[in-house]
């Protein structure tokens, strides 16, 4: 079984919880999906440096970005096998999202 955290962290949007050197590549995740994850990557990142007070003001784009992710997260699912388990961290409301 493996143990995945999807989030727009700064250093990779995948990450496995027992192996620090894990490439999302080793997915072989479909290159329609990479580049919708690369899209909404690059979106979120610009939440990353801004404060709890003006994430607030932008709580809706947050909300969206979070569905978005959300939703990738469901197609990874449907693309991979059971082996995978996969959770997705909001890094807009800094907290797992259960879905």
């Amino acid at each position: 079984m493996r143990y995945l955290t999807f989030s727009a962290d700064y250093n990779n949007f995948i990450k496995d919880e027992f192996d620090s050197d894990f490439l999302f590549e080793e997915l072989e995740l479909p290159n329609w999906l990479i580049r919708d994850i690369f899209v909404w990557y690059e979106e979120y990142r610009k939440i990353i440096p801004i404060n709890q007070n003006e994430r607030l003001l932008i709580s809706e784009d947050i909300d969206e970005l979070d569905k978005k992710g959300i939703d990738i997260v469901k197609q990874m699912k449907l693309i991979l096998d059971d082996e995978f388990k996969i959770k997705y961290f909001s890094e807009g409301k800094l907290t797992y999202i259960y879905y």
